[in-house]
């Protein structure tokens, strides 16, 4: 295009192994290469966009940036229950973000492109509990934590990184019927990059109500929803928006679904 032109050859290759130490428990080992070419908007950016209301500025000489992980993985069948673990770590040569400046153009915040060395490590555990059938209905619990860390290797903290998020959810089934309540408990995000600001933890309520009017079949669905029932003000530390545009608050969703 008119901003310039670049090319990148690009590879990537993965490789995994699994054993079954015991009756239920399954182990596994993920490692990965892969190779990122930068985007147009990182190489060429230089002016207002709309979607996320700030001023860009890329970098015309980035480099492809590269990634290597590694990630274990656990799942173990204890009676009723199944317990999953994910723990990762990713490094990155020249990762590559668009970081807040301090700086003003055109009434916008400008976001400078930059590429580092940097380091994610993070781990997911996901546990779920079957409590069994009474009076025709099938009861299950679910919890789950995730957590994330991001820095750069000559330190600081990477830009938008997700705060840690814990997840309790029970749900009971019956032949026609659904029903879920969830809690969903997003903490204070205070590891944050140069001149970017901090993100409150919050706490949001969600219900779900599914019904099919025909006993064992899922083909006609009518499905009320809650999210955030508590009208939480909840702010994405991901979005550049966060700061200016909370996600939504009490909302009512209703569908019905056919398939044929």
């Amino acid at each position: 295009g008119l901003a310039g032109s670049r090319n990148f050859d690009l590879g990537s290759f993965s490789a995994s192994a699994f054993l079954k130490p015991t009756e239920g428990l399954r182990l596994s080992l993920n490692a990965g290469y892969t190779e990122r070419a930068p985007t147009e908007v990182e190489l060429f950016a230089d002016g207002p966009h709309a979607a996320t209301q700030a001023y860009e500025i890329g970098d015309a000489d980035l480099k492809t940036e590269t990634a290597t992980s590694l990630e274990g993985v656990a799942r173990w069948q204890i009676g009723s229950a199944t317990v999953d673990l994910n723990v990762w770590r990713t490094s990155f040569d020249g990762f590559i973000a668009f970081n807040p400046t301090n700086l003003i153009e055109d009434d916008l915040p400008v976001f400078l492109v930059s590429q580092r060395d940097a380091t994610l490590t993070g781990a997911e555990l996901h546990v779920t509990w079957a409590f069994g059938d009474f009076g025709g209905w099938s009861v299950v619990g679910d919890g789950g934590v995730d957590t994330v860390r991001g820095s750069y290797d000559g330190g600081g903290s990477i830009a938008r990184m997700p705060p840690a998020m814990v997840t309790l959810g029970l749900e009971a089934k019956s032949p026609q019927m659904r029903v879920r309540a969830e809690v969903q408990s997003i903490a204070e995000q205070g590891r944050t990059a140069a001149f970017e600001t901090k993100t409150e933890g919050s706490t949001a309520i969600n219900a779900l109500w599914s019904w099919r009017p025909v006993e064992s079949n899922d083909r006609i669905e009518l499905t009320f929803e809650g999210r955030n029932l508590t009208n939480e003000d909840i702010r994405e530390h991901t979005s550049f928006l966060k700061d200016y545009l909370p996600k939504p608050g009490r909302s009512i969703r209703v569908s019905l679904k056919g398939s044929f």
